[in-house]
């Protein structure tokens, strides 16, 4: 089984656009040390499932090594979006989807959700136990 740890939350438009970028690093930090803290207890829980659980395997995914680069539109948002940062149902989203790291204030496009997934299944960050496709490719238990 595989856990993903947070992504780097505080770099999204609608944190940094609530918070404001911490000194130099166009981020809130506050917010990254916590998914840090979260991700850190999580790599924990998938060392103790697995000594107590020895007929399974489970493994953490570092999303925070998978921030895809290569789009040109990063601190904007593909849709227009509500008060609350979400895009507005049924408008017509940005034409060059693919050029857009997020649909709205914090959720990431299709684009950069393909390139997390295929990352996640074929690592390219050796801090990952195993990947999706190391776990797959296990022989099952007897």
């Amino acid at each position: 089984m595989a856990l993903s740890g947070l992504g780097l939350l505080g770099c999204t438009i609608g944190e940094i656009y609530l918070y404001g970028p911490s000194n130099g690093s166009g981020c809130v930090e506050k917010i990254n040390n916590a998914v840090m803290l979260f991700n850190n207890k999580l790599v924990s829980l998938v060392d103790e499932l697995n000594r107590n659980f020895t007929d399974a395997k489970f493994t953490y995914l570092n999303t925070t090594a998978f921030t895809p680069q290569g789009f040109k539109v990063k601190r904007k948002s593909c849709c227009q979006v509500t008060q609350d940062g979400l895009c507005i149902p049924y408008n017509i989203p940005c034409r060059e989807r693919n050029e857009y790291f997020f649909w709205d204030l914090f959720h990431p496009t299709t684009a950069v959700n393909v390139i997390t997934g295929k990352r996640a299944y074929k690592a390219q960050d050796p801090s990952n136990a195993l990947d999706i496709s190391e776990l797959a490719n296990l022989p099952l238990p007897n």
